[in-house]
């Protein structure tokens, strides 16, 4: 997850990017299954959380619609999760005109 943050906070092609974010969409909507950690979902949106501003300043500047989705698996009830869902949401309605 570290890594994933990581590159992210750099500059990277617009593939790679994608693939990170799709990477980490996986990784923070998922749940334990069979011979994992029973906590294992949990672990990985707590430490996406300690790089939400990084996630979010990919989601304004480039990726919104899996940004958006990373944030509401990582903060759903969070007023700041509501705040930035929304406006997020606002770049997606723009991008679409």
């Amino acid at each position: 997850m570290e890594v994933i943050l990581a590159a992210l906070a750099v500059p990277l092609s617009g593939f790679a990017r994608v693939e990170l974010l799709d990477a980490l969409a996986v990784l923070v909507s998922g749940d334990s299954s069979a011979g994992e950690p029973a906590d294992l979902g949990e672990q990985c949106r707590l430490k996406a959380r300690n790089g939400l501003w990084t996630i979010l300043q990919v989601g304004y500047e480039h990726e919104v619609e899996t940004v958006a989705d990373i944030l509401w698996a990582v903060d759903p009830d969070q007023p700041r999760g509501s705040y930035h869902t929304m406006g997020l949401g606002k770049r997606v309605k723009r991008k679409r005109r």
